[in-house]
């Protein structure tokens, strides 16, 4: 079955680029909230350059009206991924949103869209017999836990259970009905945080808070053209250990794809770490996606404010009120699963040193990264910056009975994923 007459049967359709407005006029109405601050993010002009710096292969979906408006979007991107060490594929929605349920015309919902996904994905003929599909919220976003659902065998989820079952229940006999089919399960792939860096605490700034944890020296350096095979080299090694990782290893895999895909990114993003066996240690490529998405923000959050008084005097860049905030990610970012935790630390305080030493935060806002729970480095964040965390869950969606299902804590690495690209 191709991927239209698929989308076809949950009413909804593929969006090509000619009809980029349709997609910018529901995504450009719809902002994260919260009791403090509101959060915008536009992808302009044009929605699908975003879509080409996550994969190569990628559709945006969309549900529209008797008009031809979209009420409710969501896209997917499918790569090639390493699954238990061998070549597969994965798809990961990203931008689920619909308009509110009240303002709405059509009957047409995602929950029946993700049980199709689930259960016939590897059957539409342009998804290359995907069947592991995954996505990504903000851990305090309501709506989008209402959206996706939660993993009921996480321990949150399995607390609550035993307390339902601990609290006695009036007995009253109920008529059987007819059990709703379940539109699919939730698995809890990675909780991280999103660590977004303002500046230096001050000791660090004039060098006096470096980690010797481990007692061993890394030696960084920016990427030059000599570097790229060795570099492939180390980031395919180790995404082949990671559930879902990356494909580097092929003449046109990841590394390639995103110096050609993504705006400005080359040898020189990259800083690159080396034991004093001059073997690769730990790697990140800096990149800024503001040609492909920008994020605003209606105000500084109250708690926020001393540190952004403070930053304007001593010549830090403040983020302004309704203007872009501009962040450099650190992508394709690794530290060697060999290192010991001590080292792993020491490789990633001495990657911010160089980070920090380039001069290129200057240029920015801030400095974001994806720091997992299961392998965090907030040590190296805590000692030496200021710094704002927010919760991400990175989640699978399953058909009950599905038996490739994996959860992070049967996974000895945190899954293949970008945070920028989501």
């Amino acid at each position: 079955m191709n991927i239209h007459e698929f989308l076809k049967q949950y009413g909804c359709e593929i969006i090509e680029p000619q009809d980029n407005q349709k997609i910018q006029a529901l995504y450009n109405s719809l902002d994260m909230s919260s009791d403090k601050f509101s959060v915008s993010t536009r992808k302009e002009p044009d929605y699908f350059r975003f879509l080409k710096y996550a994969a190569e292969k990628y559709y945006a979906i969309g549900f529209p009206n008797a008009q031809g408006a979209l009420e409710g979007m969501v896209s997917l991107i499918v790569r090639p991924c390493y699954l238990d060490g061998k070549l597969d594929v994965v798809g990961h929605f990203l931008d689920l949103r619909f308009i509110r349920k009240r303002d709405r015309t059509i009957t047409a919902e995602w929950k029946p869209l993700g049980r199709g996904f689930t259960r016939g994905g590897r059957d539409v003929d342009e998804l290359d017999g995907c069947n592991i599909f995954h996505g990504s919220y903000i851990a305090t976003n309501i709506y989008a836990t209402q959206s996706i659902g939660e993993d009921s065998k996480s321990k949150p989820a399995a607390d609550k259970a035993a307390k339902r079952e601990a609290t006695p229940k009036p007995n009253k006999e109920k008529p059987p009905r007819e059990k709703r089919e379940e539109a699919f399960l939730v698995s809890n792939l990675a909780t991280y945080q999103s660590i977004n860096l303002f500046a230096r605490k001050p000791q660090k700034a004039m060098g006096f808070g470096s980690f010797k944890k481990s007692g061993k020296r890394f030696v960084v350096s920016r990427g030059e053209e000599q570097d790229r095979e060795p570099l492939k080299a180390f980031l395919d090694q180790q995404n082949r250990l990671r559930a879902f990782g990356y494909v580097f290893a092929k003449e046109q895999g990841e590394l390639e794809r995103r110096f050609r895909d993504w705006d400005g990114f080359s040898m020189s993003s990259f800083f690159i770490a080396r034991d004093e066996a001059r073997n690769i240690v730990g790697t990140f490529g800096a990149f800024d996606p503001i040609k492909g998405r920008q994020i605003y923000i209606d105000k500084i959050p109250s708690e926020k404010a001393l540190i952004a008084k403070v930053g304007k005097v001593v010549g830090l860049k403040i983020p302004e009120p309704n203007k872009k905030i501009e962040i450099l990610y650190l992508t394709t970012f690794e530290l060697d699963h060999g290192c010991s935790h001590e080292e792993r630390l020491d490789v990633l305080d001495a990657l911010l040193d160089g980070l920090y030493k380039s001069g290129l935060p200057k240029e920015y806002h801030m400095v974001s990264f994806c720091d997992y729970n299961k392998q965090s480095l907030l040590e190296v964040v805590e000692s030496g910056y200021l710094y704002d965390a927010t919760p991400v869950m990175l989640y699978q969606i399953y058909a009950p009975g599905e038996s490739a299902v994996y959860r992070e804590d049967d996974l000895n690495y945190s899954p293949g994923h970008e945070m920028v690209l989501m």
